[in-house]
């Protein structure tokens, strides 16, 4: 049946690449214990668990997944052939290092489970099919034809619009059989969107708490900071009196007061360099600790505070010293 579909497949117009999978990252469906045949034995029950997968010969090239090393699955990989395995980069690294593990046999679940071990044909790229907040355990991938299989996903790469694939696909499925519905039609940006969509407004409001906090903060400092300073308008007017010049008054008053923010600055960082692992399961592709945010929130408070000392020093050192003298 599903050979059958993926030949009226590749006949739709428009249609340049087309695969079947058993799940659609980033999310998995199956897990299976398994058991490599050339690596020491483990406790029963205690076998490595991995991401599974059943997939049609040309899904690696449709989904554009790397093959690292070896091949991916053909036609001559067919139900009564010799069983064949693929895996991807994280379980060749995990459990075999640096050897090579093509032609290694893995078997599903305990080494003393009926069956014909696969031999490992290939090594493949990683993908997130855990989910795109953790790195993934890894995956073990089996061909279409030597797997039984009843869901599964028609991935379709296309010249033309959805509009018009989509229902040539419904058209393929009814004439193979009317019964079966072609569920949940979408594009790949759309899938990914839906997948992303909790962990995208969480760092939404996340972030937006953080302007607000660092508009809070920058109005905290200047407020502060341009307060303390003019309650230094006597002072100010008696170094002017005695004859010290507005430039050296003003830089005296900047690097006291800039002394003072750079030591709340390196606090605020470290702060942030500690409380950045509690959401780093909430980023992909983000550091925690990105320098480039955490540079742009010093500059921010840095300013401020240069600017709440500037002016008002400035305005203290315009002021006639008489006058200055005279404030309290």
């Amino acid at each position: 049946f599903f050979e059958a579909l993926l030949e009226k497949a590749r006949t739709i117009p428009g249609v340049t690449e087309v695969a079947l999978g058993g799940d659609l990252q980033p999310g998995t469906s199956w897990q299976t214990g398994v058991t490599f045949m050339s690596l020491p034995p483990v406790q029963p029950g205690k076998e490595p668990l991995l991401n599974a997968m059943v997939a049609s010969p040309a899904w690696f090239e449709t989904v554009k997944m790397r093959v690292i090393s070896g091949r991916a699955f053909t036609d001559a990989d067919v139900a009564g052939g010799v069983p064949v395995a693929i895996i991807s980069e994280n379980v060749a690294r995990k459990f075999f290092g640096a050897k090579n593990p093509l032609g290694e046999l893995v078997k599903r679940g305990r080494a003393n489970t009926p069956g014909t071990p696969a031999t490992i044909i290939g090594v493949v790229n990683e993908v997130r099919n855990d989910g795109l907040r953790v790195t993934s355990k890894g995956t073990i991938y089996f061909p279409l034809a030597q797997s039984e299989a009843a869901n599964m996903w028609i991935v379709a790469r296309t010249t033309a619009g959805s509009g018009a694939v989509i229902p040539a696909l419904r058209t393929a499925l009814a004439s193979l059989d009317k019964d079966i519905p072609l569920a949940q039609p979408q594009k790949v940006e759309e899938h990914l969107a839906s997948e992303v969509s909790e962990p995208k407004f969480s760092m939404l409001m996340l972030g937006t708490f953080a302007l607000i906090a660092l508009a809070l903060a920058a109005i905290g400092i200047y407020g502060v900071i341009a307060y303390a300073v003019s309650l230094r308008t006597h002072e100010i007017g008696v170094r002017v009196a005695l004859g010290a010049s507005a430039r050296t008054v003003l830089l005296l008053i900047v690097r006291q007061v800039l002394a003072i923010t750079g030591a709340g600055i390196a606090l605020g960082v470290v702060a942030a360099l500690l409380s950045g692992k509690v959401i780093a399961k909430m980023l992909f592709g983000v550091s925690p600790s990105d320098p480039m945010a955490i540079a742009a929130g010093c500059v921010v408070l840095g300013a401020v505070a240069l600017l709440a000392a500037a002016i008002p020093a400035w305005r203290a050192t315009r002021m006639d010293p008489v006058a200055a003298l005279r404030a309290e």
